[in-house]
């Protein structure tokens, strides 16, 4: 063989390799892409989440509030009807002594 031959030759053998390389990034950058895809997917659906667990959050501590606002007027309203109940039970003492 001659040298023209044998650059030929060596050349073909590098246009294959690269053709193979290329067949190869090209595989590999549509699995890439279909990953990315998957992972911009499950965010979306976490940053969903998270979302609506701070929605979550915030009603509950609305609720809490509120439960804690009603646990008082209670306590305040007790106090005063026991406040009044005292007051009527020395009314009729008073009444029952005259």
């Amino acid at each position: 063989m001659d040298a023209w031959n044998l650059l030929y030759e060596s050349l073909e053998q590098k246009v294959l390799r690269l053709m193979e390389q290329i067949r190869f990034l090209k595989q590999e950058n549509e699995r890439l892409k279909q990953l990315l895809s998957q992972n911009q997917e499950t965010l979306q659906t976490m940053q969903q989440m998270l979302k609506k667990s701070e929605e979550e959050k915030k009603l509950l501590t609305t609720a809490a509030l509120l439960v804690k606002t009603e646990q008082k007027d209670i306590q305040q309203a007790n106090s005063r009807i026991n406040s009044l109940v005292r007051e009527i039970d020395e009314c009729i003492a008073l009444l029952t002594k005259e």
